[in-house]
């Protein structure tokens, strides 16, 4: 069984796109890279929704939030709201780290939810590839446009 860990977003409106997808975009490909193996039982995706909120959405939230497994579906998702004050008129290098800290923040509480669901049977090599591709990330420059 294949897993995968994805990273889809919803945007609030003008710039949010702009200012997250470079990171997010990057993040995925090193994911897909390096985050492949049979970590878990049953369950085939983690699922981290990234929410940005903007001048037309605000998702109302800030962090890790409705986190929810679904056994028939195989995965386990979870919500990460980024508020447009963690965003706007802020340098390329703040919005990172922030994106940086609610991805593995969402990450440990996927795997704890696994573990509460006696899913997980490889933790050690799914932790250790996750962190290598967050290594490389926080390693890049990433550029956000304006």
């Amino acid at each position: 069984m294949t897993f995968r860990l994805t990273l889809p977003g919803e945007f609030g409106g003008p710039g949010t796109w702009d200012i997250l997808s470079p990171c997010g975009i990057m993040l995925r490909k090193l994911i897909d890279k390096y985050v492949q193996g049979n970590y878990l039982k049953s369950i085939q995706e983690f699922c981290i929704i990234l929410r940005v909120s903007g001048p037309i959405t605000d998702f109302k939230g800030d962090g890790p939030e409705l986190l929810r497994y679904q056994k028939k579906s195989r995965y386990i998702k979870i919500e990460l709201v980024i508020p447009e004050s963690k965003w706007r008129d802020r340098s390329p290098e703040f919005v990172k780290d922030n994106y940086i800290k609610g991805i593995r923040e969402c990450f440990y509480l996927l795997v704890e939810r696994a573990e509460k669901e006696n899913e997980i049977i490889d933790k050690e090599n799914l932790v250790n590839d996750f962190e290598r591709a967050m290594t490389i990330f926080e390693n890049e420059k990433t550029e956000t446009r304006k």
